[in-house]
């Protein structure tokens, strides 16, 4: 994976009620205080060419409000863990939890729906919070659990390392310990509770992007598909086997550019209190992240040509054709910035990250 190091605007959220890394979380109270700092980070490089492909945007008369789902890609049986038949039925929300990986005290988030009986396997996904947000904050920003509850999954909220938090995207589980951590947190999830190992998804934000992205190519044999928002990266040459992919990325976003790199105006010197004025013109065909899902679809083993669906009066949805269990998409929001698609919370820091959509609400879709 080709990475550069660069120095990227932080995103820091203190919430009125948002805890310290020693304190039980909180998902229900809005922030008081929003500060940016500029601090040296290591970026994932998106490709700077274009490969030719054939876009078709078909008249609409009426928008749907929601996007539909992709398709699942684990429609066989269900792949019982081993905690199930031994695991118990208590439901919890973000109870926050430990685990020691590699000599370091790590911990995460964990939301357990009550429809958890200890028998019956139930999808999981990982949900990884972008720079400097850490999993507290992120709680509010995807709003996993009441998803959670109503369509009946787990999902963990892992933490990352440093200060500011963030993720080691590298690919080699040997040299990354953020790697060794997410097998560790997969292995004790799937020996507490009854977890469908066939349905085991990936997802984050930004740096969290970067994260399920670099996943999908170290861990193919763990997870069944990924969903990464703003920050979609293509992180190996080869895989090892088609992931399903369903990307999220606006065009307006001001740290990450829809067209690759990262904004000057985030760089230290530049304003950092507000997204800048102008932003470069967009090419929805062209490098950056358009190229990366190219990149993503040839991977898959899909064909070069596309469809574009306009689903919304600002969404457009890119889908390939590809083999079964390959399934490849690209939700393009025009105008959305660094941002969670219906996210609440997302929209109460639009002066940091730029717009939110409210015509879809990404972790409705993704799933």
């Amino acid at each position: 994976m080709r990475r550069l190091v660069g120095v990227f605007a932080a995103l820091s959220v203190l919430a009125a009620s948002a805890c310290t890394d020693d304190d039980e979380p909180s998902t229900t109270a809005a922030p008081t205080t929003v500060t940016v700092s500029a601090t040296t980070v290591q970026a994932t490089t998106v490709p700077a060419t274009t490969a030719p492909t054939t876009t078709v945007v078909p008249p609409t008369t009426a928008a749907p409000s929601t996007l539909p789902s992709p398709t699942n890609p684990a429609d066989a049986a269900p792949r019982p863990s081993a905690g199930c038949g031994t695991s118990p039925a208590s439901a919890v929300e973000w109870q926050r939890n430990e685990l020691s990986v590699r000599g370091a005290e790590r911990w995460y988030l964990l939301t357990v729906p009550e429809s958890h009986d200890g028998e019956t396997p139930m999808p999981l996904v990982l949900d990884f919070h972008g720079f400097s947000e850490g999993a507290q904050i992120h709680t509010m920003m995807s709003e996993m659990a009441p998803a959670a509850a109503q369509r009946g999954f787990v999902v963990a909220l892992p933490n990352g390392t440093q200060e500011p938090v963030r993720w080691d995207t590298g690919v080699d589980p040997a040299a990354n310990d953020d790697l060794a951590y997410v097998i560790e947190l997969l292995d004790r999830l799937e020996r507490d509770l009854c977890i469908d190992t066939s349905r085991v998804y990936a997802t984050g934000l930004s740096n969290g992007a970067f994260m399920s992205s670099a996943i999908a190519c170290a861990l193919p044999d763990r997870v069944a598909a990924v969903a990464p928002v703003a920050g979609a990266t293509v992180a190996c040459e080869t895989l090892d086997r088609p992931m399903p992919v369903y990307a999220i990325h606006g065009t307006a976003d001001p740290i990450l550019l829809f067209n690759g790199g990262v904004d000057a105006s985030r760089l230290p010197g530049g304003d950092a209190q507000a997204p800048p004025n102008t932003l470069p013109p967009v090419d929805l065909t062209g490098p950056g992240y358009p190229q990366a899902m190219v990149d993503w679809a040839a991977r898959n083993g899909c064909d070069e040509s596309y469809e574009d669906r306009r689903m919304a009066e600002d969404v457009i949805r890119r889908v390939w054709d590809c083999p079964a269990g390959s399934d490849t998409e690209f939700v393009i929001v025009e105008g959305g910035g660094h941002s969670w698609p219906g996210s609440e919370f997302s929209s109460q820091i639009e002066s940091i990250i730029g717009p939110t959509t409210e015509s879809f609400a990404a972790t409705d879709t993704m799933w």
